[in-house]
Protein backbone atom coordinates (compact mmCIF):
# COMPACT_ATOMS: atom_id res chain seq x y z
CA UNK A 1 0.00 0.00 0.00
CA UNK A 2 1.18 3.51 -0.79
CA UNK A 3 1.09 6.33 1.74
CA UNK A 4 -1.40 8.36 -0.30
CA UNK A 5 -3.71 5.33 -0.47
CA UNK A 6 -3.59 5.01 3.31
CA UNK A 7 -4.45 8.69 3.71
CA UNK A 8 -7.40 8.21 1.36
CA UNK A 9 -8.62 5.21 3.37
CA UNK A 10 -8.41 7.26 6.58
CA UNK A 11 -10.50 9.98 4.93
CA UNK A 12 -13.06 7.50 3.65
CA UNK A 13 -13.40 5.98 7.13
CA UNK A 14 -13.38 9.21 9.15
CA UNK A 15 -16.14 8.14 11.50
CA UNK A 16 -15.87 6.26 14.79
CA UNK A 17 -18.37 3.66 13.52
CA UNK A 18 -15.78 2.45 11.00
CA UNK A 19 -13.39 1.49 13.80
CA UNK A 20 -13.23 -1.11 16.53
CA UNK A 21 -12.28 0.78 19.69
CA UNK A 22 -10.53 -0.86 22.61
CA UNK A 23 -10.70 1.98 25.13
CA UNK A 24 -8.78 0.28 27.89
CA UNK A 25 -5.84 -0.22 25.53
CA UNK A 26 -6.19 3.01 23.51
CA UNK A 27 -6.34 1.13 20.21
CA UNK A 28 -8.58 1.65 17.18
CA UNK A 29 -8.66 -0.98 14.40
CA UNK A 30 -10.30 -0.29 11.05
CA UNK A 31 -13.17 -2.74 10.50
CA UNK A 32 -12.61 -2.87 6.73
CA UNK A 33 -8.85 -3.47 6.95
CA UNK A 34 -7.55 -5.01 10.16
CA UNK A 35 -4.00 -4.03 9.16
CA UNK A 36 -4.77 -0.35 9.88
CA UNK A 37 -4.57 0.61 13.53
CA UNK A 38 -4.33 3.76 15.59
CA UNK A 39 -2.62 3.50 18.98
CA UNK A 40 -2.68 6.14 21.67
CA UNK A 41 0.71 6.57 23.30
CA UNK A 42 0.36 5.88 26.99
CA UNK A 43 2.72 6.00 29.91
CA UNK A 44 4.13 8.36 32.48
CA UNK A 45 5.65 10.77 29.95
CA UNK A 46 2.90 10.69 27.33
CA UNK A 47 0.50 13.39 28.59
CA UNK A 48 1.68 16.97 28.13
CA UNK A 49 -0.14 20.05 29.33
CA UNK A 50 -1.47 22.17 26.47
CA UNK A 51 -1.64 25.94 26.97
CA UNK A 52 -3.16 27.53 23.86
CA UNK A 53 -6.10 29.80 24.66
CA UNK A 54 -8.59 28.13 22.31
CA UNK A 55 -8.38 24.94 24.42
CA UNK A 56 -9.17 26.75 27.68
CA UNK A 57 -12.74 27.91 27.01
CA UNK A 58 -14.24 25.56 29.56
CA UNK A 59 -14.76 25.62 33.35
CA UNK A 60 -11.88 23.12 33.64
CA UNK A 61 -9.08 25.03 31.95
CA UNK A 62 -6.69 22.08 31.83
CA UNK A 63 -6.01 20.54 28.44
CA UNK A 64 -3.67 17.73 27.48
CA UNK A 65 -1.78 17.07 24.27
CA UNK A 66 -2.12 13.38 23.43
CA UNK A 67 -0.02 11.46 20.92
CA UNK A 68 -1.51 8.91 18.52
CA UNK A 69 0.40 6.58 16.19
CA UNK A 70 -0.96 5.26 12.90
CA UNK A 71 0.21 1.80 11.85
CA UNK A 72 -0.21 -0.33 8.77
CA UNK A 73 0.41 -3.89 9.93
CA UNK A 74 3.57 -3.75 12.03
CA UNK A 75 4.80 -0.66 10.17
CA UNK A 76 4.66 2.68 11.95
CA UNK A 77 3.37 5.31 9.51
CA UNK A 78 2.91 8.63 11.30
CA UNK A 79 2.16 10.51 14.51
CA UNK A 80 -0.87 12.71 15.16
CA UNK A 81 -1.48 15.01 18.12
CA UNK A 82 -4.93 15.70 19.55
CA UNK A 83 -5.92 17.94 22.44
CA UNK A 84 -8.03 16.45 25.21
CA UNK A 85 -10.31 19.23 26.51
CA UNK A 86 -13.11 19.81 29.01
CA UNK A 87 -12.32 16.95 31.40
CA UNK A 88 -11.92 14.36 28.61
CA UNK A 89 -15.14 15.24 26.78
CA UNK A 90 -13.52 15.82 23.38
CA UNK A 91 -10.33 15.23 21.39
CA UNK A 92 -9.56 18.12 19.04
CA UNK A 93 -7.00 18.44 16.26
CA UNK A 94 -4.28 21.02 16.73
CA UNK A 95 -4.67 23.99 14.36
CA UNK A 96 -1.87 25.34 12.21
CA UNK A 97 0.61 27.54 14.05
CA UNK A 98 -0.82 30.94 15.06
CA UNK A 99 -4.19 30.24 13.42
CA UNK A 100 -7.50 28.58 14.23
CA UNK A 101 -7.40 26.58 11.00
CA UNK A 102 -7.11 22.79 11.14
CA UNK A 103 -5.50 20.84 8.29
CA UNK A 104 -8.17 18.75 6.55
CA UNK A 105 -6.34 15.43 7.05
CA UNK A 106 -5.84 16.14 10.78
CA UNK A 107 -9.57 16.79 11.05
CA UNK A 108 -10.32 13.46 9.32
CA UNK A 109 -7.97 11.69 11.70
CA UNK A 110 -9.71 13.29 14.71
CA UNK A 111 -13.07 12.10 13.37
CA UNK A 112 -11.79 8.50 13.37
CA UNK A 113 -11.14 8.57 17.12
CA UNK A 114 -14.13 10.77 18.08
CA UNK A 115 -15.70 8.09 20.27
CA UNK A 116 -17.40 10.82 22.36
CA UNK A 117 -19.22 12.07 19.24
CA UNK A 118 -18.61 15.70 20.16
CA UNK A 119 -15.87 16.81 17.77
CA UNK A 120 -18.02 19.25 15.76
CA UNK A 121 -19.60 20.78 18.86
CA UNK A 122 -16.26 21.39 20.53
CA UNK A 123 -14.60 22.69 17.37
CA UNK A 124 -17.41 25.27 17.18
CA UNK A 125 -16.94 26.25 20.84
CA UNK A 126 -13.18 26.64 20.28
CA UNK A 127 -13.79 28.46 16.97
CA UNK A 128 -11.66 26.01 15.00
CA UNK A 129 -12.29 25.72 11.28
CA UNK A 130 -11.18 23.11 8.75
CA UNK A 131 -9.26 24.14 5.68
CA UNK A 132 -10.82 23.02 2.39
CA UNK A 133 -9.66 19.66 1.13
CA UNK A 134 -7.04 19.92 -1.59
CA UNK A 135 -7.13 17.45 -4.43
CA UNK A 136 -4.07 15.21 -4.60
CA UNK A 137 -1.77 15.37 -7.58
CA UNK A 138 -1.68 12.15 -9.60
CA UNK A 139 1.11 9.74 -8.81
Amino acid sequence: MKYRELQQIIGENATPQAWLHYGSKGIWTLKEDLNITIREKRGDDSDQEFHQEWAKRFPDKSALLLEFHLYYGASFVETHYLVDVDEHRALLPVPKLNTSIVHHYEYQFARCVDFHGRLEEYMDICELTVEPERPHAPG
